[in-house]
């Protein structure tokens, strides 16, 4: 049965340059944005490529489209570029769409595909987790971002514990620095590159965060994702030494389902 690597956000910057190595290495894709991607498909005539047209900040039918994926065909992994949207109309509904697309839609995700690997002990999860578009708003980032962050770092610590092949992964990238006034993309070839780092840190079977652009790589945005990491790992170990755990047990509380 053929094997498909989900990749939302397919249409961005970033997700676009995913989405074109990938198939360039004969990797059979879904993508998933709120623009078609045409472009993509006639320049890979050999490579199976899913387009589908849709906005991930609708949380219903997100969790109904994840559903529909994993009961139709055999998901090898999943790439969440999708960042968000920058103005949905008023105020309340712009942060409405970005939550539901930064927390909702991509737990609905998470659950559905992760669940699944597990079950088969392989695949991979990567949050992509696009710190541009911000520039010092940590207001926003921490809003729309924070809860993302924490909850793919928590998995990756469970299925450490449990001694999974299943792969978790944040990997921070900033296709947008701060300009004049308006923030503006990085260099193509940037681009190009850090979407190579992150196929490569996928392939060769990596399990710890990787900040992949220089851009971030420094920044106090950055610096938080690092921390949180680090956080999360603190936690657990606190959690273990206060209720007196071997590492069994740990592994036993570890092993129930998700979420």
């Amino acid at each position: 049965m053929k094997e498909y690597i989900i990749v939302t956000g397919a249409s961005g910057n970033f997700g676009g340059e995913v989405s074109r190595l990938l198939a360039s290495m004969g990797k059979n894709l879904i993508l998933i944005s709120r623009r078609k991607n045409q472009s993509i498909v006639n320049s890979y005539p050999d490579v199976d490529i899913i387009d589908i047209q849709h906005n991930l900040n609708d949380d219903r039918t997100s969790l109904h489209l994840a559903n529909q994926l994993n009961e139709r065909y055999e998901i090898s992994g999943v790439i969440y570029c999708s960042g968000g949207q920058e103005n949905a109309g008023d105020w309340l509904s712009t942060i409405h769409s970005n939550l539901n697309m930064n927390t909702i839609s991509y737990v609905s995700f998470v659950k559905v595909f992760i669940d699944k690997f597990i079950g088969r002990d392989r695949g991979f999860f990567v949050s992509c987790c696009s710190v541009g578009g911000y520039g010092n708003n940590y207001d926003l980032f921490n809003l729309y971002k924070f809860p993302l962050i924490t909850i793919t770092e928590s998995l990756n610590h469970r299925l450490s514990v449990r001694g999974s092949s299943v792969k978790v992964y944040c990997l921070p990238i900033c296709s947008l620095v701060p300009g004049d006034g308006v923030d503006k993309p990085i260099p193509k070839e940037n681009v190009t590159n850090y979407a190579r780092k992150m196929i490569s840190h996928v392939e060769d079977n990596k399990k710890e965060t990787l900040i992949l652009s220089d851009e971030c790589e420094n920044s106090p945005i950055g610096d938080e994702i690092l921390n949180i990491q680090n956080s999360m790992r603190v936690i657990t170990e606190k959690e273990k030494e206060h209720f007196g755990w071997t590492d069994e047990q740990e592994k036993n509380y570890f092993n129930s389902s998700i979420l």
